[in-house]
């Protein structure tokens, strides 16, 4: 490996560039030094960066010894002390925290990447902590306590899931973020007297848009991670205000599928794309079937909802063809 494929791989591990820019750098100066071409594959993605077998199952094992731990914890939990149950709680998310920051200063890939994991689990770790803390210290709480601690404990969880982000801006450190955003969000939509999906959609919606043109300048890395799981944020966020909620709120999963297409357009991103015709389909299908399976009957609803999506994928492909075509003419290709 090169110098310069050997600086891309550090600087992609420590977040400062995304695939994209590393593989476009990549191949900018094999082309300036008049070396053939690499694969894609090895310009995104070096051999000694690729997770191997030994890694795998490292990882596997440990699911193992963390599921036996979880059940033996359950069928003993009666039976534990309130200061024995706290503990069993923090000690993993202190061990998990120490764990990710011991394996992130290390220069084997394998290792720093057991350490971003180490430190997505701590996330959820977290969580359980404040949770299971607070249940345990306080004598009875319901109604106004629980939905303040449920926000307490969902704000922390993201503030915390932020800090790992700053430390390593990786990809389970992004999926932690999105993670504890919609954990905050569903918080936020229990803070009235009564839970408001409605109040989730909207909030997810903007909230969405937000990160992911954060992720588009360049300010929340890896882009690529940012896409992914927000995509994911907008469309389930946006879909759970379709809920036993009034009709309107429906069509705000069409506006962040609509978003998402447009976007991903614009930016020439298949994975916003996809995203976008993935939401059309959720909501078209669960609108159809809300609003005319009752007079239309569930066959025909299935069939007018695949013409739906077809439709939007052929207009996707037409748009996205008049966006390269004005790029193009832009770069004076014509």
């Amino acid at each position: 490996m090169s110098d310069i494929e050997t600086q891309m791989s550090e600087w992609r591990s420590a977040g400062l560039l995304d695939d994209e820019t590393a593989a476009r750098i990549l191949a900018f100066e094999r082309a300036k030094s008049g070396a053939a071409p690499a694969p894609p594959s090895e310009l995104v993605s070096p051999e000694r960066d690729r997770p191997t077998i030994i890694e795998a199952l490292v990882y596997l094992g440990l699911v193992v010894i963390a599921a036996g731990f979880i059940f033996l914890v359950g069928q003993n939990w009666d039976q534990f002390e309130s200061w024995a149950r706290i503990l069993i709680c923090v000690a993993p998310t202190l061990a998990t925290l120490l764990l990710g920051f011991a394996l992130a200063g290390t220069d084997n890939p394998g290792l720093r990447r057991g350490g971003q994991l180490a430190w997505f689990v701590s996330v959820g770790l977290l969580a359980v902590s404040m949770l299971v803390t607070i249940s345990e210290l306080s004598d009875d709480f319901q109604g106004d306590d629980v939905r303040g601690v449920l926000m307490l404990v969902s704000f922390v969880t993201l503030t915390y899931a932020i800090a790992l982000w700053v430390f390593g801006p990786h990809e389970p450190q992004v999926a932690a973020v999105a993670g504890s955003a919609f954990f905050l969000l569903q918080a936020i939509g229990d803070w009235p007297d009564e839970f408001s999906s409605e109040l989730i959609g909207v909030v997810g919606l903007v909230f969405g848009f937000i990160v992911i043109a954060l992720g588009e300048m360049g300010r929340f890395t890896p882009k690529m991670a940012v896409r992914v799981f927000f995509s994911v944020f907008l469309i389930v966020s946006t879909y759970e205000a379709s809920f036993e909620s009034r009709w309107w709120f429906e069509t705000l999963t069409f506006i962040a599928s609509f978003g998402l297409l447009g976007l991903g357009i614009a930016r020439n991103s298949f994975a916003l794309v996809v995203a976008g015709i993935a939401g059309t389909f959720l909501a078209l299908v669960t609108f159809v079937f809300a609003h005319f399976s009752d007079s239309l009957g569930a066959p025909i609803a299935l069939i007018i909802s695949g013409a739906l999506v077809l439709m939007a994928v052929m207009l996707t492909m037409q748009a996205k063809a008049i966006t390269r075509t004005r790029t193009r003419m832009r770069q004076g290709q014509f």
